[in-house]
């Protein structure tokens, strides 16, 4: 029998799908574990730069470190924070009106340092909400 008797008829085109698909799906497979592998080995490379970025901070850093009043800096720090209060709220009511109350301001707990995907991934959700409002 000929190779070509095998994929003639109903049967033969359910197996020559059969093997298509199983190709296709076998390359996808074959493509996830090549991406899983690259974002560990990445990973593993950020670590190690990390790592040596560090002990040069520290070694730059140490003999470098000087003493600072911490009177002044806090003094400093209220006046800071009454400015920025008012710039707060003077944006509030100049974007909403005079109408607006504001009933707190709180300052939030700084976030480590966001990975460039998913400062770009940000960027693309929120392009164009300022001119929807």
């Amino acid at each position: 029998m000929d190779v070509s008797g095998h994929f003639t008829g109903f049967f033969g085109g359910t197996l020559m799908s059969l093997i298509a698909f199983s190709i296709v799906f076998l390359v996808c497979i074959g493509l996830m574990l090549m991406m899983m592998a690259l974002k560990h080995f990445s990973a593993y490379v950020d670590k190690a730069n990390a790592a040596k970025e560090a002990k040069a901070a520290a070694a730059v850093a140490a003999p470098a470190a000087a003493p600072t009043p911490p009177a002044r800096v806090s003094a400093v720090a209220a006046e800071d924070e009454d400015e920025i209060v008012a710039v707060i709220t003077a944006a509030i009511v100049a974007s909403c009106g005079a109408g607006a109350k504001i009933r707190s301001i709180k300052p939030v707990a700084p976030r480590a340092a966001a990975s460039a995907w998913r400062m770009t991934g940000i960027l693309q959700n929120t392009e164009g909400l300022s001119e929807s409002f």
